[in-house]
C-alpha cells in the first residue's frame, strides 16, 4: 500500500515539496521555475483519470487557467483540439509529462522571440539620432 502511494506522481511531488519547504536553503530562480512547471502539470493531471497524464478536458482547463492571456483562444474548441493533437505525439489520447514539456518549450520560445524583438527595437532606438526617433 505504501509503495503504491509513494509511487503516485502527486504524492511524490507533495512529499518533495514538504521536504524542500523544511530545508533551510535558498532555491534558485530556475529551480523555482522547474518546480512550478512540475506543480502545474500535477495540479491538473488526474482530475478525470490517470494522475500521470492530462486528458483533453484537463488540458483545456490548464490552458484557460495558466496560459489564457498568452494563448488567447484557449477556450476555443478547435484551438484546444489542435493544441491537444499537436502535443499528443504518441496518439494515446492523453498528454504525458514529456508532451506537456514540449508545450512549455514552445511557449518559452515564443516569449523569447518577443523579448528579442523588444531588445532589437530598443537597440535601434538607442542607435538612431534624436531626429530619427519617433514615439507613436
Amino acid at each position: 500500500m505504501c509503495s503504491a502511494l509513494v509511487s503516485s506522481p502527486r504524492i511524490c511531488f507533495l512529499l518533495t515539496a514538504v521536504i524542500m519547504s523544511e530545508m533551510v536553503f535558498e532555491v534558485s530562480q530556475l529551480q523555482q521555475a522547474v518546480m512550478s512547471l512540475v506543480a502545474v502539470f500535477y495540479k491538473y493531471s488526474g482530475i478525470e483519470g490517470d494522475p500521470s497524464t492530462l486528458t483533453k478536458g484537463e488540458l483545456k482547463i490548464m490552458l484557460q487557467n495558466e496560459l489564457g492571456k498568452l494563448l488567447g483562444k484557449a477556450s476555443d474548441k478547435a484551438a484546444v483540439d489542435k493544441i491537444f493533437n499537436d502535443l499528443d505525439t504518441n496518439k494515446d489520447g492523453t498528454v504525458d509529462f514529456l508532451e506537456y514539456i514540449k508545450l512549455v518549450g514552445c511557449c518559452t520560445m515564443c516569449c523569447n522571440e518577443c523579448v528579442m524583438e523588444l531588445v532589437n527595437q530598443c537597440q535601434q532606438t538607442a542607435n538612431s539620432g534624436p531626429a530619427e526617433r519617433s514615439f507613436m
